[in-house]
């Protein structure tokens, strides 16, 4: 007996595309009305609260793990007399202090458990060290704490799961009452797997209330140790002197000394003197592959490209079963709702060159393996360009320009150059100094 059709395919299209959106649009608002908060520093202060100096690296920086969780916590178990800084000849050596450990957090204790267990000659070798897997401790301790918390909480997460799972018995009922094929449940399993991982990617830590005030606070103490210019230089060999005021300095990334003493400069965690101090400076490196470093030319083709295949698509893309034409179409409505994205965004940053001026804190190719001579023959080619990181004192946080012309310049040089702030192409630069 033939299957009786209730809905026509292209009502199953809309309805399918309507589900979805109406779950998008309410997921974007829970994610504009649950986005962290700016933090502000309170009053400068130089009294210490209790918080490890691990977790205030977290929380001045937004819960985002780096080297300075482990650096402020070896600079602290210094000051404790857990371990030694002595200097040897123009190096500062890190050794076993004469104080056996006791009080240790769990982020603490597994520092100092692998940094006892690496002793090569008496010595520490900390540079050749990689505490990055240990942050989930710290994150743990601020947990309990009261001072973090998951970005949904229970009621929101079964809200957006309801909704998740609405939406993906949606399309997949719709799809099936059109054509009867029980290939739609697969459609529908899609859509909840696609949607699920939006909601898993937008879990994250942020702070809570009390979070919040801790914050505000050790921003307050930054302040103060920023307005002492000395300070930012004292090496670890000075533990004694300072106590636990340079771990401190540290975790809040303004004891220059010490910490590239025991650590170093990260490729992410740069040193700055842009601002008139030593200041630690996050570098995002953008990994775009349809916009990071194009020109106005290859960001038109490519929008033109998209256009025309989506086009294509929605007007003579009818393959059975509607499964597969149900596929064919969402795929060309997202090219051409793309290119028109690249579009407006192209004329748009062509509109708005933006200058800078400021110190540049590291270069190197991007993407160096997919450079090659007949690259210009390949469609989606990469662009042959440099990521180039520029502080220019405002933030705390910049994002690597693209750099797609030869030059000498490296880090340590200052220079003014006027670029595109989407794309993050350079058109021209200088150097100042």
């Amino acid at each position: 007996m033939p299957f009786n059709h209730p809905v026509s395919r292209e009502t199953s299209v809309i309805v399918s595309a309507a589900a979805v959106a109406l779950w998008l649009v309410s997921y974007a608002l829970v994610l504009i009305l649950t986005r962290r908060r700016v933090l502000k520093p309170g009053p400068a202060t130089e009294d210490l609260r209790s918080e490890s100096p691990a977790v205030v690296a977290l929380l001045v920086n937004q819960w985002q793990p780096a080297p300075d969780l482990a650096e402020a916590t070896i600079l602290d178990l210094g000051a404790r007399r857990f371990v030694e800084f002595r200097l040897t000849g123009e190096r500062t050596a890190v050794h076993i202090g004469p104080e056996y450990p006791t009080g240790l957090n769990a982020y603490e204790q597994v520092v100092f458990d692998r940094l006892s267990g690496a002793v090569v000659g008496g010595v520490i070798p900390t540079g050749k060290l990689n505490f990055a897997d240990l942050s989930r401790l710290a994150l743990q301790e601020a947990k309990d704490a009261g001072l973090s918390q998951l970005r949904f909480d229970q009621r929101t997460l079964i809200w957006l799961a309801s909704g998740a799972l609405a939406a993906a018995v949606a399309v997949g009922g719709s799809i099936f009452w059109a054509t009867g094929n029980g290939s739609a449940i697969v459609a529908g399993f899609l859509v909840l797997l696609a949607l699920g991982g939006l909601i898993a990617a937008g879990q994250r830590a942020q702070h809570s209330a009390a979070g919040l005030e801790a914050a505000q606070h050790w921003l307050g103490v930054r302040a103060f140790m920023r307005s002492h210019a000395s300070f930012a230089e004292q090496p670890a060999t000075t533990i004694d002197r300072w106590e636990r005021y340079l771990a401190y300095g540290s975790a809040l990334g303004v004891t220059h000394g010490a910490t590239l003493e025991i650590g170093g400069d990260e490729r992410d965690l740069r040193w700055s003197s842009q601002a008139g101090g030593w200041r630690r400076v996050r570098v995002d490196y953008p990994r775009g592959w349809d916009r990071y470093g194009r020109s106005v030319p290859d960001l038109l083709r490519q929008a033109g490209m998209r256009l025309v295949g989506g086009v294509a698509l929605v007007l003579f893309w009818r393959v059975p079963p509607l499964l597969i034409t149900t596929i064919g179409l969402l795929l060309g409505a997202y090219l051409v709702l793309r290119a028109l994205y690249l579009l407006v965004r192209t004329v748009l940053d062509l509109a708005m060159t933006q200058t800078v001026t400021g110190e540049v804190l590291w270069r190197e190719p991007w993407r160096p393996s997919r450079f090659s001579p007949k690259q210009e023959l390949y469609v989606w080619r990469v662009p042959r360009v440099h990521y180039l990181a520029v502080d220019d004192g405002k933030s705390e946080r910049l994002t690597a320009w693209a750099l797609p012309m030869p030059s000498s310049i490296a880090p340590g040089s200052k220079v003014r150059l006027k670029a595109h702030p989407w794309s993050r192409r350079i058109d021209d630069i200088n150097l100042i100094e």
